[in-house]
């Protein structure tokens, strides 16, 4: 009786142990996304230039002449240093 619980211990504590180890580390992906995104997109940091913002008119223009069959819906202004975002909703 002994043996059976403890390779049910044993198994059942393996099994729930993987379990919390997939929820640790999707959790901590999860917590840093801004951080790896900073890491893994270097295109999203742009070095501060003098001039004036572009108007959003002039880069919807540009987005829509570098992605001709997307849909443009939004842009979005960071803070400085960092790149106006399109966002897009679908294919055209």
């Amino acid at each position: 009786m002994k043996t059976i619980v403890r390779k049910q211990h044993l198994w059942v504590g393996l099994t729930s142990g993987l379990v919390v180890f997939i929820v640790a580390i999707t959790g901590c992906l999860y917590a840093f996304q801004e951080e790896i995104q900073a890491t893994t997109q270097p295109y999203r940091y742009v070095s501060p230039q003098p001039t004036p913002l572009l108007p959003p008119s002039r880069l919807r223009s540009i987005a829509d002449s570098v992605l001709p069959h997307k849909q443009i819906s939004s842009l979005v202004y960071h803070a400085r240093g960092k790149a106006v975002k399109a966002v897009g909703g679908g294919l055209l």
